[in-house]
């Protein structure tokens, strides 16, 4: 039977205090290392929570202590559902984007908020922009968060304004009119992860090639498309695919993934600084970054 979602015991929440300070104070414990707490976490409303990936068996175990019963990812990486299911949790798997929250997605979050047993643990990787965009859209399908408090959660969270698209879709969740075809829940969701992120990739590098054309501006033809959020995008598709590569991977690969990622970074800042010189030449660099990568690593397809 579901829990009530707006009930939590005074156990659990003094554990959800004690696991927020933990987390803090980890990085000055010289006996155990941070991975082995969760980054970021944070109540959200309720039954439901937000943070970082559980990445070691500690994680799991506070986890466990905070009685969550339903963990939610909504990272792109595999899950460890093994660790969940033996501690006698259960993992749900519903990817998303730094581009936003699609259809898809909405739709299984309301359906893990109208089925699934509390509390609930949503999580993406590092729990700053995804999980957090989550959770606050999650909580308004079952009434624990109005608008304005699912976006005070996100700013709470950390979570970056320049990720318009996480913004947008929590600001304008409507609940879907029916919801008696929602989507399947699953452990491990159908992700190509390296495929999806480099499609992610060439959409990203596609309309900053256009809002170049515009002289880093928004083309009048597409005034959604924001130059530095799109460097975002980029920077971070280059991040998650060098996170993706897997041990086997070429090591001059994943060299080259993180040094076009430090270019992105270089050329968002000088997008939000307005240097369009600069930026040009960041541009520049980031286009033979990927070329001398794909020679190599695409069988020479440009």
């Amino acid at each position: 039977m579901t829990r009530p979602a707006c009930q939590a015991t005074a156990a659990t929440l003094l554990v959800a205090a004690l696991l927020i300070v933990g987390c803090r104070a980890t990085s000055n414990r010289g006996d155990r290392d941070s991975s082995t707490l969760l980054e970021n976490f944070r109540p959200a409303a309720g039954r439901v929570y937000s943070g970082g990936a559980p990445t070691a068996s500690a994680a799991f175990e506070a986890l466990m202590k905070l009685e969550i019963h339903t963990i939610v990812s909504v990272d792109g990486a595999r899950p460890d559902t093994e660790s969940a299911r033996t501690r006698g949790m259960r993992y749900v798997h519903i990817p998303i984007g730094y581009d936003g929250i699609n259809e898809h997605a909405r739709l299984s979050l309301t359906r893990l908020m109208k089925e699934c047993e509390g509390p609930i643990y949503i999580h993406c990787h590092h729990g700053r922009h995804r999980a957090p965009a989550a959770a606050a859209l999650a909580c308004q399908t079952v009434g624990l968060m109005d608008r304005s408090e699912a976006t005070a959660f996100m700013r709470q969270a950390g979570t970056s304004a320049h990720y318009v698209g996480l913004w947008r879709d929590v600001e304008d969740f409507r609940l879907p009119a029916d919801t008696s075809d929602l989507p399947k829940l699953v452990e491990i969701a159908e992700v190509d992860h390296i495929t999806a992120i480099m499609a992610g990739i060439d959409r990203a590098w596609d309309r900053l090639k256009t809002s170049r054309a515009s002289g880093w501006q928004p083309p009048a033809s597409h005034p959604d498309i924001l130059p530095a959020h799109e460097s975002l995008l980029l920077e971070e598709g280059l991040r998650e695919s060098a996170r993706h590569a897997g041990s086997d991977a070429a090591p001059s690969l994943r060299t080259k993934l993180e040094t076009a990622e430090a270019i992105a970074r270089e050329l968002r800042s000088a997008l939000l600084r307005q240097d369009a010189a600069i930026a040009d030449r960041h541009f520049h660099r980031l286009r033979e970054s990927c070329r001398n990568c794909h020679s190599q690593h695409r069988n020479g397809a440009e």
